[in-house]
């Protein structure tokens, strides 16, 4: 995962972990989903992108994580490489 380090001493805890690798709909019941842990942000917007350039996820809360579906209602995304384009804004 890529981490910006937790920041402390000031009034605000921020800090983001961005894990590269899930596996939705495995049977162990381990990282079926796709979460961003990030604390003390303003602004969050989170967008799955396949490897023909189409969204197939965007999310402003970060409670909600990423199931492999398309939009997390439609049908599942095949496996392979997405890209994740994230932005934010501590405070």
């Amino acid at each position: 995962y890529e981490e910006v380090s937790w920041a402390r001493g000031s009034k605000y805890e921020t800090g983001i972990k961005v894990y590269n690798v899930f596996t939705p709909g495995s049977v162990d019941g381990k990282n079926d989903v796709f979460r961003v842990e990030i604390r003390g942000q303003v602004e969050y917007e989170i967008s799955i992108i396949n490897r023909y350039g189409s969204v197939v996820f965007k999310e402003t809360d970060p409670s909600k994580p990423w199931n492999g579906k398309i939009n997390n209602t439609g049908p599942d995304c095949p496996a392979g490489v997405y890209f994740v384009k994230i932005k934010y804004k501590f405070r």
